[in-house]
C-alpha cells in the first residue's frame, strides 16, 4: 500500500511564495494591535487611529485588479519587487512619522501593498505548476493565509 505524502509535492518556488504569503499575513496581523498602541501613545484619539488604520483596508479592496493588470503587463518579478520595496518603505515611514496626513498616506500605501501581494504571489504560484494543480495551489494558499492570520 502506497503511503500518502504528508506535504504536497509542489515546486520549490511555490513553497517560497507560500512562505512569503504566510509571513506577510502573520506580520500584518501582528502589527495591527501594535500600531493602535503606537498611535495612541503619540497622541491620536480613537477616531484618528480608526482613520489611519481603516483607510488602508478600504484601499486594499481596490488594489487586486490594478495589480493583476500590472502583473499581466510587466511580469510577476518586477511587480513583486516593487510591492515589497514600497511595503518596506511604508513600515519604515510609520516609525519615523507622527503627522496625521503622512500616516494616512503611509496607511494607503500599506493597504495597497498588503492587498496586492497575494495577487502577485498567487500569479507566481500558478505560473510554476501545471494546469491540473492550479486549484490545489489556490486551496493551499488560502489555508496558509488563514494560518498566518490565526497565529
Amino acid at each position: 500500500m502506497k503511503e500518502k505524502a504528508r506535504f504536497p509535492r509542489y515546486p520549490k518556488l511555490v513553497w517560497y511564495f507560500a512562505s512569503v504569503n504566510f509571513i506577510t499575513r502573520f506580520i500584518t496581523f501582528m502589527m495591527l494591535p501594535l500600531t493602535i498602541i503606537y498611535l495612541s501613545k503619540i497622541g491620536y484619539d480613537e477616531t484618528e487611529v480608526g482613520w489611519v488604520l481603516g483607510i488602508g483596508w478600504i484601499v486594499g479592496a481596490f488594489g487586486g485588479p490594478i495589480v493583476g493588470y500590472l502583473v499581466d503587463k510587466l511580469g510577476t518579478k518586477k511587480v513583486y519587487a516593487l510591492i515589497l520595496i514600497l511595503w518596506i518603505l511604508s513600515y519604515i515611514g510609520f516609525g519615523f512619522s507622527q503627522q496625521f496626513t503622512v500616516l494616512m498616506a503611509l496607511s494607503l500605501l500599506n493597504g495597497f501593498c498588503r492587498s496586492t501581494i497575494e495577487v502577485v504571489l498567487l500569479s507566481g504560484m500558478f505560473a510554476s505548476v501545471p494546469e491540473e494543480m492550479k486549484s490545489d495551489i489556490n486551496k493551499f494558499q488560502y489555508i496558509l493565509l488563514n494560518w498566518g492570520t490565526i497565529m
